[in-house]
């Protein structure tokens, strides 16, 4: 017999709880300093490894990020990943949030999301430290051109710094400290100077000037990459000393004796090379003695009372030897260096001029020393004839003297002891008799005669009364004798 019965069995599904998905917790990121104004990411860590399954299954994970509610631009389905992530560049806004959203889902499907936020900020960079030094002075070397007028100035920028931490990817480890790679630009507007070099050496004029250094970095000046400093640079002009005359002190001379009364000057030496305009010659930033010594010099001797006739002497030796008329005369030694009595920034540095008296004396002659002899005494000879009533007389000068000392052109110097040309006149009235000879023998009568011997030098009773001179002799002639019977 046959019996049956039914029961009703009831299968419910699997039980399967939800995963939860844990992002962790909002970060805050820095694009590294790289020296490079494009870069714009870092490296992230993103986290999800405390998201968790109640039933112990396992997980698949999925993260997409995106910046606000952009579109999704990076991915990993990695549970702990690293993504480079997105920031501003270096001349954008300050930060970006970037949203990155941890999916999990178990093996059954089941799903959960969590979505953390990683703020990135822009990359840092520091703006240049410039350094210019202090002010400077300068002074435009003297070398001995009047138309040099720079000065070789140094523009030291080669201390600016720019010190930066350069960084690991993600911006956490100080990879290594330095400097950006900097420009330079010096600019100095009333000096007509541009340099694109660190330091730089340039010519510079006279004046004050102010010249400013701008540094730029690789981010530029739209980001803190670029400062700039000024210096003042002071450049005095060229100095030029005077030159110092010297003329040495005054002089006295005297017209040489020459036995020619015609002659009226002396040689003069009129003594400028003792002059100097001693200069230091400096190197060309004005700094270093080079050498010191004289400028280029030019003479110029003027003496308007001293030619013969009263014309004026001029010369432009140093040291000059000219003929100089009796008198007392002023000269005047003018001295010009390169630089000139008009000189462009000092008037008259380049000349100078000092005087010195000459006096000249005249000519001097000795007067002749006139010697007639000495006394006489004659007797008309006997000679047997009435009518003869003279006798011969010797009249002798040749004891006359002028004695005089010849000089040099200069008149320091004898050259030679010795008389004068002579010229002789004998005189005897009461005698009858004039001669021109030294010795002379004339007839004479008989009586008592006073001779008077003239003698006159080339200079002439009118020289000074210096020139002529006389003496007297008496000459007695006794009548003829005659003895008688």
């Amino acid at each position: 017999m046959w019996s049956t019965d039914s029961t009703e069995i009831f299968v419910q599904e699997e039980p399967n709880q939800t995963p939860v998905a844990n992002a962790g917790s909002d970060q805050v990121y820095t694009v590294p300093h790289d020296g490079d104004l494009t870069t714009d990411t870092v490296l992230v860590t993103l986290n999800g490894q405390a998201s968790a399954d109640a039933d112990g299954d396992r997980l698949d994970y999925a993260w997409s990020c995106k910046v606000g509610t952009g579109s999704v631009y990076a991915t990993s389905t990695d549970r702990i990943t690293v993504l480079p992530l997105k920031g501003p560049t270096a001349t954008a806004t300050a930060s970006f949030n970037n949203f990155c959203t941890l999916k999990v889902t178990d093996t059954y499907g089941a799903t959960h999301s969590d979505t953390v936020k990683i703020r990135v900020n822009r990359e840092p960079n520091k703006s240049p430290v410039v350094d210019v030094g202090s002010s400077q002075t300068y002074t435009v070397p003297h070398d001995g051109d009047p138309y040099t007028d720079t000065v070789t100035v140094t523009l030291p920028g080669i201390a600016t710094t720019d010190t930066e931490d350069y960084m690991s990817p993600d911006g956490k480890v100080k990879m290594v400290t330095k400097d950006d790679v900097l420009t330079y630009l010096w600019s100095c507007p009333t000096a007509n100077v541009i340099s694109t070099d660190a330091t730089t050496v340039v010519s510079m004029v006279n004046g004050t000037h102010k010249c400013t250094l701008t540094v730029t970095d690789t981010y530029g000046k739209g980001y803190t990459g670029q400062a700039s400093k000024d210096v003042t640079i002071t450049v005095h002009p060229e100095p030029n000393k005077a030159p110092v005359v010297s003329v040495g002190g005054p002089q006295t001379y005297t017209v040489p004796h020459d036995g020619d009364p015609y002659t009226d000057t002396v040689t003069v030496t009129l003594p400028g090379s003792a002059t100097t305009d001693t200069e230091d010659y400096m190197s060309p930033d004005g700094k270093v003695k080079m050498v010191t010594k004289d400028d280029v010099l030019t003479y110029l001797w003027e003496c308007p009372t001293g030619g013969s006739g009263g014309t004026p002497i001029v010369s432009t030796d140093a040291t000059t030897v000219v003929p100089m008329v009796a008198g007392t005369h002023t000269c005047k030694l003018t001295v010009t260096d390169t630089y000139g009595n008009g000189w462009k920034y000092i008037t008259v540095t380049g000349q100078a001029s000092k005087t010195v008296i000459i006096t000249i004396k005249n000519e001097p002659n000795n007067a002749p020393v006139a010697n007639a002899g000495q006394d006489q005494t004659y007797t008309v000879p006997h000679d047997g004839r009435t009518f003869t009533n003279t006798v011969l007389v010797t009249l002798v000068g040749s004891l006359t003297t002028d004695v005089e000392n010849y000089m040099s052109p200069d008149g320091k110097l004898v050259w030679e002891r010795k008389s004068d040309r002579l010229d002789y006149q004998w005189s005897c009235p009461t005698g009858g008799v004039t001669s021109s000879d030294v010795v002379t023998v004339v007839p004479m009568l008989a009586g008592v005669h006073i001779c008077t011997l003239t003698v006159t030098d080339t200079y002439g009773k009118a020289y000074m009364f210096t020139g002529q001179h006389n003496d007297t002799t008496t000459i007695t002639v006794n009548a003829e004798p005659n003895m008688g019977f």
